[in-house]
C-alpha cells in the first residue's frame, strides 16, 4: 500500500506489526543512500517482530564498534545510526524501549564492566535519539541486560555489544 507510511505519520494503530516493519525498513533504506557512513551504518542494523514489538538491534561489528571501547561515548557511526533513526522513529508514534546488551569480559577482571556498560549505553542512545528530537514521553524504559542474553554462542564476541530499540505494541 503506497500510503503506510504517510499513515503512519498521523497514526499507526491500525499498521500489522509487518506494516509497520516495513514502514521501518523503508524509512532505515530511505536513507542510507545519502552517504558512504549513512551505508556503513546499516550494516550494524538488523530488525524483526517479536511478540513485545518491532525490534531494531544495532550491534557492534569487530574493528567498528558502536561505542568508544569499553565506555558509553558514542563513535561516529552510532551518531549517524542516531541520525538514521530519528527520522524513521519520527514515523511512527510507538512508545519505545531501550535494552543494552553486552559481551562477556574475562572473569579475571575484578570488576566486570557488563552491567553499567548495558545500562549506560542504552541511556546514551536515549540522550542521542532525544537530542534528534524524539519525545522524552514516548520512553517507557532503558534497561540494560549485561551479559545475561548473549547474541553468539561465543559470549566474548564483540556483537554481543548491541542495543535494541523496540517500538512496543499497544498493548504491552
Amino acid at each position: 500500500d503506497e500510503g503506510t507510511s504517510e499513515d503512519a505519520g498521523t497514526g499507526n494503530a491500525e499498521l500489522s506489526d509487518e506494516e509497520l516493519l516495513k514502514v521501518v525498513q523503508a524509512g532505515l533504506a530511505g536513507k542510507g543512500g545519502e552517504s558512504l557512513v549513512a551505508e556503513m551504518a546499516l550494516e550494524h542494523i538488523i530488525t524483526r517482530v517479536t511478540d513485545e514489538g518491532i525490534v531494531i538491534e544495532i550491534f557492534d561489528i569487530e574493528n567498528d564498534p558502536l561505542y568508544e571501547p569499553e565506555t558509553d561515548h558514542p563513535t561516529e557511526i552510532l551518531r549517524e545510526i542516531s541520525r538514521l533513526l530519528s527520522d524513521t522513529l519520527m514515523i511512527v508514534e510507538n512508545r519505545i524501549s531501550f535494552a543494552g546488551h553486552s559481551r562477556t569480559y574475562s572473569q579475571l577482571q575484578i570488576n566486570n564492566p557488563a552491567w553499567d556498560l548495558s545500562v549506560s549505553r542504552a541511556h546514551a542512545m536515549r540522550k542521542l535519539l532525544e537530542a534528534e528530537n524524539l519525545p522524552p514521553e514516548r520512553v517507557e524504559r532503558v534497561i540494560g541486560y549485561g551479559q545475561q542474553k548473549p547474541q553468539l554462542s561465543n559470549t566474548m564476541a564483540y556483537r554481543n555489544n548491541r542495543l535494541e530499540i523496540v517500538l512496543l505494541r499497544d498493548d504491552v
